[in-house]
């Protein structure tokens, strides 16, 4: 018995082998669970293992087990959506704002909690077209254009977006979306 269900698919799995040693009959069990995407927390089971009685034999016996369960929380990764690329013209030290980012998600409930910002780096072309460029909390995407330092002011660049959330990495958990 236990009290498994909000952790676990369905109940442990109980099996008990036996198999004849030097010894006489060695007993052993297994438990299997099956734990719930996204769960994590405590749970308690008691095992028993009764002996019934027969005609004229000893009295019945039964010896029971309390195993605890846990569960560790495991971080998963942000993702989010982006809305079709956007192109431009505006004059030299001008800020923009695009609409960018959408369907932002810090994962599962239980980590709705979580903090999450945008990493923002450039991957290709011109480095003085903008001198800042960043995604807000709500999904927009805002750019500075130049100074130019000699820059003509025009061309395509390419720029990484990863969503970063601040659940950490530990047992295999993910803190990044994929870019």
């Amino acid at each position: 018995t236990g009290n498994s269900s909000a952790l676990f698919n369905e109940s442990p799995a109980q099996s008990v082998v036996h198999r004849a040693g030097t010894a006489g009959v060695v007993w052993y069990g297994e438990v299997d669970v099956a734990v719930r995407p996204d769960m994590n927390g405590v749970t308690t089971w008691t095992v028993a293992i009764s002996d019934p009685s027969y005609a004229g034999g000893p009295p019945a016996m039964t010896q029971s087990m309390t195993i605890t369960i846990t569960v560790l929380a495991v971080n998963d990764a942000p993702s989010f959506g982006v809305v079709q690329s956007s192109f431009f013209s505006s004059a030299n030290d001008a800020w923009l704002e695009l609409p960018f980012a959408i369907n932002m998600s810090k994962g599962p409930l239980n980590e709705d909690a979580q903090a999450f910002t945008f990493v923002v780096t450039q991957v290709g072309g011109p480095t003085k077209l903008f001198s800042s460029v960043e995604v807000q909390h709500d999904g927009s995407l805002k750019a500075k254009i130049g100074p130019t330092l000699g820059f003509e002011g025009s061309g395509n660049t390419t720029w990484e977006v990863v969503l970063k959330d601040d659940g950490g990495t530990a047992r295999d958990g993910g803190d990044s979306s994929a870019p």
